[in-house]
């Protein structure tokens, strides 16, 4: 590589054609980080095109990367397909703190999806699923949640929800004063 040693755009470019060139089989990682690269440059519909062509068969568990891609591309429906499988999957393949942690991020994001394309009731299901489940809340996007309670005109629920969301980023007056 031609650049400076530590340069982002260096390492991005270049690792995973590493890969290719040496014939050995890319790492979950040096995807993603291509992906992101290719996302950058060329653009998401690119780096979706580019998963489906070459990543997608090598089975190196980033369909949660690729769901994620297809929603924020606004391909709702192909990305709620694979959500529900995998949740499925996670599903039969019983408890445990491993699969809890996968529903968890699998019903995140098809919440996601049901917020992004109307389905606010839907949406306030998933969340009271997730509370079911005592998620994580560093899973969830409070905000987002938030909006689906008013968007389906559950406006106290969304009140404490964004309350609740704000007093952890609130500053008390020391914290305040130190800053000062």
């Amino acid at each position: 590589c031609a650049c400076l040693v530590g340069s982002e755009m260096c390492i991005r470019d270049s690792l995973y054609p590493l890969y290719e060139v040496a014939g050995m089989p890319p790492s979950g990682n040096s995807v993603l980080i291509y992906l992101d690269y290719i996302e950058d440059i060329q653009g998401l519909e690119a780096a979706i095109g580019l998963y489906q062509q070459k990543f997608r068969s090598l089975d190196l568990g980033l369909d949660y990367t690729f769901a994620n891609m297809l929603r924020r591309a606004g391909r709702h429906d192909e990305a709620e397909e694979i959500v529900n499988r995998k949740i499925a999957e996670t599903e039969a393949e019983g408890g445990g703190d491993n699969n809890d942690e996968m529903l968890q991020y699998w019903l995140v994001e098809k919440l996601r999806i049901y917020r992004n394309t109307g389905r606010y009731h839907e949406a306030v299901d998933i969340y009271h699923r997730l509370k079911e489940l005592d998620y994580d809340e560093e899973y969830v996007n409070f905000w987002m949640v938030a909006s689906a309670f008013a968007y389906a005109g559950m406006n106290e629920e969304a009140l404490a929800i964004l309350e609740k969301e704000s007093s952890r980023y609130a500053l008390t007056e020391e914290m305040y004063m130190e800053c000062h």
